[in-house]
């Protein structure tokens, strides 16, 4: 899993570019969040950043875990598995 700090631009046709602080253009997308990008090869989850902080943090905490990519990791797993259970998309 890796996560990227991504920018989006709005275009006029109604799609939008998602791209990198450098400047490197992830994928492009239509106005339902489809894609023809190779990198749906791979699962790509748009999350809100503040909300998944707050769950890391509680998890590592609640389970007296070190703080370190393992389980950083772990915690952004469990953390989209719970919007799976959900019922997000």
């Amino acid at each position: 899993m890796q996560g990227v700090e991504p920018y989006i631009i709005s275009l006029e046709d109604g799609t939008f570019l998602l791209y990198d602080q450098d400047g490197n253009i992830i994928m492009r997308f239509d106005r339902d969040f489809n894609t023809k990008s190779e990198l749906l090869n791979r699962r790509v989850f748009v999350v809100d950043r503040q909300a998944m902080d707050a769950f890391v943090l509680e998890y590592i905490k609640r389970r007296n875990l070190d703080y370190n990519d393992q389980t950083l990791n772990d915690a952004v797993y469990a953390y989209v598995a719970n919007l799976k259970k959900a019922g997000a998309k």
